[in-house]
Formats: structure tokens, sequence, C-alpha cells
């Protein structure tokens, strides 16, 4: 392409790959090489502008970086709308009065690997994971029921027991997969005549200042665990244990 034909791109309407519509409204020479000027862009619908390279503008590859930041603060938004929404909905279906036991247990329950976090009254004894590699969903469940049940021996019996609920969010398959995995425990729980509770998760993560957005929640986690224990957990399941017991403390101090 000729110098000038550079030039003929001003003004001309071009559609970017996935940002719509946008116009070259100006060419800053940068040496003697193409790939090495600048282009500047504006955007039809947003009026955004920004300075690219020839090789996006030649492949349509340009990207409206504010708009992707508005629709990132906009998803937030509506993340801690929903989850405020559910926080309100679901403290009526759990109770944490009368936990007068020795011991409580809190359960990160999974069909593949379940994070568990021990405490002696404010005192956190262990967190760890127990997990399975069987390829069948109901094996690994009952394997890890069982190495769950080990724990309430040791604790005699004397526990009670809290297990962070399903989250909505998941779609119906993983829903009904996760609720009959989670009755291998409360099957041993109902025998047992030990209490459990359902704590929602959206509850502890509003109460702990956990951050929105599922990726970041787990670092958040792990960072947290580190700071309180001096571990690094091995997981981000266990740290979500450990998370619930820390909040039912605060919970008991606050009243």
């Amino acid at each position: 392409m000729a110098k000038n034909k550079y030039y003929d791109l001003i003004g001309v309407l071009r559609t970017s790959e996935s940002f719509g519509e946008y116009k070259v409204l100006e060419v800053v020479e940068n040496g003697s090489q193409v790939k090495l000027w600048l282009f500047k862009i504006v955007f039809e619908d947003t009026k955004h502008e920004y300075f690219e390279k020839w090789d996006k503008i030649r492949k349509n590859k340009v990207k409206d970086l504010k708009l992707i930041k508005q629709q990132k603060a906009e998803k937030t938004r509506k993340k801690i709308i929903e989850r405020n929404r559910l926080v309100k909905k679901n403290t009526s279906h759990y109770s944490l009065e009368n936990i007068n036991t020795k011991y409580t247990l809190m359960l990160d329950w999974s069909t593949s690997n379940t994070g568990i976090s021990l405490w002696e009254g404010s005192e956190h004894l262990i967190s760890k994971s127990y997990g399975s590699e069987n390829n069948c969903f109901r094996t690994r469940s009952n394997e890890i029921s069982k190495s769950v049940c080990s724990i309430l021996d040791y604790c005699d019996n004397d526990v009670v027991v809290l297990i962070e609920n399903l989250y909505l969010g998941l779609n119906s398959s993983i829903l009904s997969i996760l609720a009959e995995s989670r009755g291998y425990i409360t099957k041993e729980l109902i025998e047992r005549n030990i209490r459990f509770e359902l704590i929602p998760a959206t509850k502890v993560r509003h109460d702990m200042n956990a951050p929105i957005h599922r990726g970041d929640i787990k670092k958040w986690a792990m960072e947290f665990y580190k700071e309180k224990t001096g571990l690094i957990a091995e997981d981000d399941d266990l740290a979500d244990a450990f998370v619930i017991g820390y909040w039912l403390n605060i919970s008991r101090m606050e009243g």
C-alpha cells in the first residue's frame, strides 16, 4: 500500500471484529516503517478515542478498552445487587444460636475435593482437603464422606457442622449432582444425631467483604488463610472452609 493510501483511511467507516464501527481520525508517522505508525481512531457508538498500530487496524482487531471497563463495572454492580438480594433472602434458612458443642466443623463440599476446617471454640485446629479420583461421582462422594466421618469420630460427635450451601448460579445438572453428593454426608450427620446448618456462601462473602468475581474469591480466600494462619493453603477448598470458621467466630462475637 502506497504511503498516501494510509492517509486515505482517514474518515472511512470501518468495522472492528468485536466492538462495532470506528473511523481513523489521524495518522501519526513514526519512522519509515508503517508498523511503527500510530492511527488515531474513534468508535462511532461510544465516541471513545485511541491510538492503535497498523497491524490492529489492518485486521480490524481494535478494542474499545473504556467500554470493556464500563461493562465489567456494570457486571460487578449487578453481581453486588444479586449477592445482597441473596443475603437478605437466605438469612432465615440457618441458625447460629445455641452452638455450644466443643467443636465446630466447616465443610466446603464438592464432588471431587472437599475442604474442611475444624475449630475448638475460637481456636483453629486444622484445615485440609479430602479428595477422590474415582470416575464415579457417587463413589467419590462416599469416599470423601468416610474421610469426613473420621473427623467426626475424633470429635466424638461433640460437634456442629456448618456446610457451605449450594451456589444458585450453577446450572441445574451440576446442582442436582452436588445435592445428591452432599446427601452422603448429611445422611451420616442425621444418623449420628449431629446438628448441621447450611450456610449461604453469599452471606459469608458479604460479611467478610470478599471480592465479587469467582476467580478473585478463590485467590482472596487463599491469601486470607495465609494471612491468618501463616500457612500456605493446598487449595481454595480448605481456604473457603477456613473462611467460614473465621466468619462464625466474628458472628459469635457480634452476637
